[in-house]
């Protein structure tokens, strides 16, 4: 539960701040939590492909969950991994542009400065090996920097998160192909996803 900094009282500021910062630990740690798996997902699907995709220390943040290595090329870049149902049930893909919480606005992952991006399809359990979903490996930077947030062929929305108000955008996966920013589509089945789910236990 949030503590509202206004209504602190004087006496029980050091208290109450303390409280805000523990819900605020709370709430990061649960969100690495629950992405955990899907980071796995992608660093054993990219392993699959003659990747090596090793975790970002969280003292380079803003800058992706993996950093990855082309064993082919010697290539290397960071990948932030999403975890996206929209990308599955309507066709787009989900942009974070703002989050307003408790009043305060901040800004959305949009405005950070990954290099690419790997969009899991994740808006339900895939049930057998034989049926596979897809992470979409987009480039970021060039999308970032020729995507018009007023595009009409997007669609600009404000709803509820985790007792939160995020305005996000959301981009046709159609219009992302035709651009030329989906760099490459890997697959997963229910095998992958359970040695992922089991690895994030550990």
């Amino acid at each position: 539960m949030f503590v509202c900094i206004n209504n602190i009282s004087r006496g029980g500021s050091k208290e109450s701040l303390a409280l805000l910062f523990m819900a605020m630990d709370r709430t990061f740690e649960t969100k690495l939590n629950q992405g955990k798996p899907f980071v796995i997902l992608v660093k054993q699907c990219l392993a699959d492909y003659g990747y090596e995709a090793k975790s970002v220390p969280l003292s380079e943040e803003h800058k992706g969950d993996l950093h990855v290595t082309d064993r082919l090329t010697g290539e290397r870049f960071y990948l932030e991994v999403k975890a996206d149902s929209s990308i599955a049930n309507t066709h787009n893909m989900y942009i974070e542009l703002r989050v307003d919480r408790n009043g305060k606005k901040s800004d959305g992952w949009y405005h950070y400065d990954y290099s690419r991006i790997a969009v899991v399809d994740s808006s339900a359990k895939v049930k057998n090996p034989v049926n596979q979903k897809s992470i979409y490996i987009i480039d970021w930077e060039k999308m970032k920097t020729e995507l018009d947030l007023d595009d009409s062929r997007c669609k600009r929305i404000r709803h509820l998160v985790d007792g939160n108000y995020n305005t996000a955008l959301l981009v046709p996966l159609r219009y992302i192909i035709a651009r030329g920013w989906l760099l490459d589509e890997y697959f997963y089945d229910a095998n992958d996803w359970r040695r992922a789910v089991e690895e994030a236990k550990n």
